[in-house]
């Protein structure tokens, strides 16, 4: 998984909120300005029609002087050229022939005018000079009205898109931080309360997804931790309690063995227990005296449905604490595939017997039970 960055992405959408945002400005600045001089276009254009109808009026009238044409001609001349209509000639094309049209016209009635032609013809080429002019006064009011026109589009068009994008930094608020902190509250809440089987889902490798995992291991090694604390402890309270069971088996044997005479020690009992005890089945004791080398008392656990050692050689186990290996798994042997540990009952040199234990292969005999037997 390519690993990314919430914040990275938050501050790119925010980044492209407020860009967006300057551009939107910058844009209507633009616009506003360049629809500024549409008003006074407008009231230029419109004192056109009273400027040319003043020197046709003064080319009708016997009356007028040359003076008084030519400052008309000239101050209906200097409006024609005047710069604000340079700049809507080059914004607008249409706009630009509209005016071409009527100003050709309006030289040719200027010149028409010089020429003396009659009264009766200067009207008709009058009245389609006015028709013409507001044609240009109309071509100019729709410039103006296009250009409010593309200010609200770039508006509305910038409000949408701060929307979209204001909806896109939401949802990552609510998908990838709100969602995943929750998720994150709620883990640490569970941990605190001591349950580690708590799992966050990891959605994006980003950095509240690799808080998430690194939350997860750590669940995942405290749980991990506390099994094996709770094994140890089961351990040691099972170990404890089989020394104590232990213990209070050696204080038995021993009370028994003190308290009656040699003769009404019950020695099944106390084999059977040990059997018991260390979970080993075939226990033998065998009690001999010094100068005798065979037993005279032989024990086995009454739940042991094993012979005793018929063997007259006792030898190999009085040597001690040996382990023999006393026959093969496949032989025709009772014994196959058992180990043999005898441990002699030796005391100030005297030797009073030994106990036997024969334990499979597979089974190693523990330091617990090596030391109670």
């Amino acid at each position: 998984m390519r690993q990314s960055s919430i914040v990275i992405r938050i501050s790119i959408a925010l980044a492209g909120i407020v860009a967006l945002s300057v551009a939107t400005m910058l844009t209507s600045y633009w616009i506003s300005d360049k629809g500024n001089s549409d008003a006074a276009a407008i009231n230029i254009a419109g004192s056109l029609r009273a400027k040319s109808y003043e020197l046709g009026m003064l080319a009708m009238n016997p009356s007028a002087s040359d003076a008084q044409k030519s400052d008309a001609r000239e101050r209906l001349t200097k409006t024609w050229h005047h710069p604000i209509f340079n700049s809507l000639r080059h914004d607008n094309s249409r706009l630009a022939t509209t005016y071409a049209t009527a100003f050709e016209h309006s030289q040719a009635l200027q010149d028409l005018i010089a020429s003396g032609i009659s009264n009766n013809d200067i009207q008709p080429m009058l009245d389609q000079q006015m028709v013409l002019l507001n044609q240009l006064v109309s071509g100019i009011q729709q410039h103006a009205e296009g250009n409010a026109y593309d200010l609200r589009l770039v508006q509305v068009t910038a409000l949408f898109l701060i929307l979209i994008l204001s909806a896109i930094v939401i949802y990552w608020l609510k998908v990838k931080v709100e969602m995943p902190l929750s998720e994150l509250t709620q883990a640490a809440t569970r941990v605190g309360e001591g349950d580690f089987s708590y799992r966050i889902p990891t959605r994006e490798l980003d950095e509240l997804g690799i808080l998430g995992r690194t939350l997860n291991r750590m669940s995942e090694a405290i749980a991990h931790m506390h099994e094996q604390m709770e094994d140890r402890i089961e351990q040691q309270t099972h170990a404890l309690q089989r020394s104590n069971t232990a213990l209070q088996f050696l204080y038995d044997t021993a009370k028994c063995i003190i308290e009656q005479e040699p003769g009404g020690i019950n020695y099944d009992r106390i084999v059977t227990q040990l059997s018991h005890l260390t979970e080993v089945e075939n226990i033998e004791v065998c009690l001999m005296t010094e100068a005798g080398d065979s037993p005279y008392l032989q024990f086995i656990p009454t739940d042991n449905e094993s012979e005793l050692c018929a063997t007259k050689n006792c030898f190999s186990c009085l040597k001690g604490e040996v382990v023999n290996i006393i026959g093969s798994v496949g032989e025709a042997n009772p014994h196959a595939g058992l180990c043999r540990y005898s441990f002699p009952m030796l005391y100030e040199q005297r030797n009073y017997g030994v106990l036997v234990c024969l334990i499979p292969l597979t089974y190693d005999i523990h330091q617990w039970q090596n030391l109670l037997f």
